[in-house]
């Protein structure tokens, strides 16, 4: 699940819990990254600064988290927890010097499907226009119509032009 989140996500949140129950007295519980606080831009410490729920010094190192709380129906209740960097575990790859949040490693694929989408769109445009047009070239054919070219007709007595063969479908051209 954290390799998953990582790849997907850019990043996943382990918080320490240290308990005095059972054998083991840590637990770790894993947080997605999407449950850092967008909302909150005060920091606790003065002279830090928050960027993306992450609550960092001077020097841009973590020094806390700001969790969002979630009701049991998924709704975000009013105030971020804060919790000590020394309690958590943020998964997640470093790529350049001023980064501060994760990224994606499907993030330079984004680009690339966006553009497979248009060119989806566009095909199917293409042939949805192409189903909707129709060349009509109306044309007695010398000899009448007994060449190998064209489409056959009969001139009718009172000068109209009746064409025989194939009846149209969308997309078609008719000569």
């Amino acid at each position: 699940m954290a390799i998953v989140r990582k790849k997907v996500d850019g990043g996943i949140l382990f918080l320490k819990t240290y308990t005095g129950d059972g054998v083991i007295p840590l637990q770790l519980q894993a947080l997605e990254v999407d449950e850092l606080s967008s909302s909150k831009t005060a920091p606790k410490h003065k002279g830090n600064k928050v960027i993306g729920g992450i609550e960092l010094n001077a020097y841009n190192r973590p020094v806390g988290y700001w969790i969002e709380k979630y009701s049991l129906d998924g709704f975000a209740l009013n105030e971020p927890q804060y919790v000590d960097a020394s309690r958590v575990i943020f998964l997640w790859q470093k790529k350049r010097p001023s980064q501060i949040r994760e990224v994606s490693d499907f993030a330079p694929t984004i680009p690339r499907i966006r553009d497979a989408n248009e060119l989806m769109t566009a095909v199917s445009v293409k042939e949805r226009i192409a189903a909707c047009l129709a060349v009509f070239i109306r044309k007695i054919v010398p000899g009448g119509g007994g060449s190998n070219f064209g489409r056959p007709a009969q001139v009718s007595a009172d000068g109209t032009i009746q064409y025989k063969g194939k009846m149209l479908s969308p997309g078609m051209i008719q000569k």
